[in-house]
């Protein structure tokens, strides 16, 4: 654990596979601590009186475990992506304080300031990878290439990345991009990409914004189509494919250090069940697939997914200085950005 950088400015969504209460991790908590849940365990998080208050999520009010999970669209990661190549990066010992990347790339800030939502769809680890993607053309290209490449060319095509809104592999998703690339699409009824976003946003858990709330079910997995909605684009000659292979990030430096050189990343961390109780403040620890733009010293304000939240505003804030890469973290990129497919 690094006590010099906290983690980063975030858009991604939750993993599943391990979905019990989780307070902090040096705090020793009482017996029977361990399995509160719902109210009890929002009374007991807001008894310690620590960084973050929680409240009663409507959302998932009745739902069991199994059927909150399904909004949570990170899967453990396949055995042959275990052991993926680490970068060879050389950590600067000067690494800043502070870093945002619409700063150092100004040019791109249109696409770097794009949020995407992904509605009522665990398509998290589509979207938050094709997030890294179109920045990072944007980034390689000198904002000569703003693109928005398309999350549901991703899922839905994508035959060995998982199960589109039920959940896919960000690393089967980064290979993907490299071997059968990607076609552009923006935000739901855009018509200015191949493949926009099939369903509409959504509000999440906030209240008071311009979109409806997300329906309870999960919005099933559209089927590939290999066309492009508009006219003037066609699907093959729309694709846009990585340079190189993907790269696994071993430690917090060296993901702070590809950050500074060639812009965001996507990284896995673990999100508990008192996540879901997220009301405000700083959140300590928490798989959750996320996309990585900015980060500082001491607490910093992140800014996900809309599915954790609507709007502009950060629906959720990270503690500084808990971000640990180990066997229980993934971070992946690629080393340079794409170049638009001529096949």
């Amino acid at each position: 654990m690094s006590s010099l950088f906290s983690l980063v400015a975030i858009f991604g969504c939750v993993s599943a596979n391990v979905f019990t209460p989780y307070l902090k991790d040096h705090l020793e908590l009482p017996s029977g601590a361990e399995k509160l849940s719902g109210d009890a365990l929002v009374d007991y998080i807001n008894s310690l009186k620590t960084t973050w208050t929680a409240t009663k999520n409507n959302r998932f009010i009745g739902l069991s475990h199994e059927q909150q999970q399904t909004f949570l669209g990170v899967l453990d990661a396949p055995k042959e992506f275990e052991n993926l190549t680490s970068t060879h990066l050389t950590v600067n010992s000067a690494l800043p304080a502070e870093f945002d990347v619409r700063q150092k790339w100004p040019q791109c800030a249109k696409i770097l300031n794009d949020i995407r939502d992904q509605s009522n769809c665990g398509s998290c680890w589509a979207v938050a990878t094709v997030s890294a993607i179109s920045d990072r053309i944007c980034i390689k290209s000198n904002g000569k290439l703003q693109v928005p490449i398309s999350a549901q060319d991703l899922m839905s095509c994508c035959r060995n990345c998982g199960y589109g809104c039920n959940g896919g592999y960000p690393e089967a998703a980064w290979n993907y991009y490299h071997s059968n690339g990607i076609v552009s699409g923006g935000a739901y009824n855009t018509k200015d990409t191949c493949r926009p976003y099939p369903f509409k946003p959504c509000a999440h858990h906030v209240k008071g914004t311009a979109y409806k709330d997300c329906p309870s079910n999960i919005e099933r997995t559209p089927a590939c189509t290999p066309t492009c909605v508009t006219n003037y684009l066609t699907y093959n000659s729309d694709k846009h494919r990585a340079e190189t292979s993907v790269f696994v990030f071993r430690s917090e430096q060296s993901i702070q250090q590809e950050i500074l050189e060639n812009g965001p990343v996507e990284a896995a961390f673990t999100v508990f069940e008192d996540f879901l109780h997220y009301e405000g403040g700083v959140y300590e620890v928490s798989k959750e697939y996320i996309y990585i733009y900015m980060y500082f010293q001491s607490e910093i304000a992140t800014a996900p997914e809309p599915a954790l939240g609507s709007g502009s505003e950060p629906a959720a804030r990270a503690g500084a200085g808990n971000f640990e890469v180990g066997s229980g973290s993934r971070a992946q990129s690629r080393s340079q950005a794409s170049q638009r497919s001529e096949t």
